[in-house]
C-alpha cells in the first residue's frame, strides 16, 4: 500500500469549519469569533484552540488589558525583571501560543505610550533593528492602578491596535 493511499481525507466539514474560522478571525467582529467557538462539536480541534487563544488578545472591560499585557504586567509587579526573562515565563504560561519576542516587544511598547505609561525600561525594547535588546522592565504607579482595577488602560494610553481582522482604537 503507498502512503496515497493510507493518507487521511479531509472532510467536508472540516474544509466548512477551516472556511468559517478562517472568515470568523478576519471578521471586523469580534462577536464573530465568539460565534464559531460557541458548538460543541468541531471538526478541527486545534484550529478552535487557536481562535480561543486568539480571543484572549481582546482587552478586557474591567482594565482594558488583554491576557497577555495582564500577565507580563503581573509578572513585572513582582518586582523589575528583563524582557527576556519575562519573555520565558509568559511562554510558559501560554503554551503554543505562537507568540514571538518581537511581537510581545510590541504589545509593551503600546503600554509605554503617552503621559500615563503603565511600564517603563531602561533601554528601547527589541525590535526589527536591535532584536536582542534585552531591558529592564518596571511598572509605573499608572501600572499599578490599572493592574488592580482601579484604573483602565484605555483611559491612561488608549489602544490602537490589530486583533485579527478588528481595529481596536479609542473612538
Amino acid at each position: 500500500m503507498g502512503l496515497l493511499d493510507s493518507r487521511i481525507k479531509i472532510t467536508t466539514e472540516q474544509i466548512h469549519e477551516a472556511t468559517t474560522g478562517w472568515t470568523a478571525y478576519n471578521s471586523i467582529e469580534k462577536e464573530d469569533i465568539e460565534k464559531w467557538i460557541l458548538p460543541k462539536n468541531h471538526t478541527l480541534p486545534f484550529l478552535l484552540r487557536i481562535l480561543q487563544d486568539h480571543k484572549s488578545y481582546f482587552p478586557s472591560f474591567q482594565t482594558g488589558l488583554n491576557e497577555v499585557e495582564y500577565l507580563a504586567l503581573s509578572f513585572i509587579r513582582e518586582g523589575g525583571c528583563l524582557f527576556y526573562d519575562l519573555f520565558s515565563r509568559i511562554m510558559e504560561e501560554r503554551i503554543n501560543d505562537g507568540l514571538s519576542n518581537l511581537h510581545l516587544a510590541a504589545i509593551l511598547k503600546e503600554l509605554m505610550k503617552g503621559p500615563y505609561p503603565l511600564l517603563i525600561s531602561d533601554i528601547p525594547l527589541p525590535n526589527y533593528l536591535q532584536p536582542v535588546s534585552n531591558p529592564k522592565l518596571e511598572l509605573t504607579s499608572y501600572g499599578l492602578d490599572v493592574l488592580t482595577g482601579e484604573q483602565n488602560r484605555m483611559n491612561l494610553v488608549g489602544i490602537d491596535w490589530w486583533v485579527g481582522g478588528v481595529h481596536l482604537h479609542n473612538n
